[in-house]
């Protein structure tokens, strides 16, 4: 009978067992592509950049909780969120004010090659270009490094001014 040869057979499970590891190897390739990927467009940081005309001034806070104020002709690049790297680093062409959070990462200013890194909290930068460049200390600390050159650490009320045209650049107070 025909029922009979149906029992008969003998279902191939090697066959069985071969397909369902082909589909398994396929699966765990797309989740360890896929992990990849995501992993890396979290580690790309999204820069935004400020560019702030003649005759205006512009404020922001950034996503640290920064409060920021850009003067006339200043152009600004900041990362998005902060989250990925663990400093948080701007870049100022111009000059700003700046009122920095405190989250224990270190905030660092890079400002045509001077470098301010914030030990305090509330500070100017002037960073124009042919200009000489200035950090005012209002509240807290700072540290300016100039390019290849010496370093200040500044108390309230006390000012850096990069001299322009010497080799390295010199900080004076």
């Amino acid at each position: 009978s025909a029922a009979s040869d149906v029992y008969k057979r003998q279902i191939p499970w090697h066959k069985v067992v071969a397909t369902l590891s082909g589909i398994a190897a396929i699966v765990i390739l797309t989740i360890i592509t896929t992990t990849y990927f995501l992993q890396q467009s979290f580690r790309d940081e999204v820069m935004n950049t400020v560019t702030v005309p003649q005759g205006q001034r512009v404020h922001l806070t950034l996503s640290d909780g920064t409060k920021v104020w850009l003067n006339a002709k200043t152009k600004m690049e900041y990362p998005q969120s902060f989250k990925v790297s663990d400093q948080r680093i701007v870049k100022v062409d111009g000059e700003a004010y700046f009122e920095v959070s405190k989250t224990g990462q270190p905030f660092i200013v890079n400002a045509n090659g001077i470098q301010v890194e914030v030990l305090g909290t509330t500070f100017n930068i002037s960073a124009y270009p042919d200009e000489e460049y200035q950090t005012t200390l209002v509240n807290g600390s700072v540290k300016v490094s100039a390019e290849k050159g010496e370093s200040l650490i500044l108390k309230p009320s006390q000012q850096a001014t990069i001299a322009l045209g010497s080799i390295p650049y010199r900080c004076e107070r």
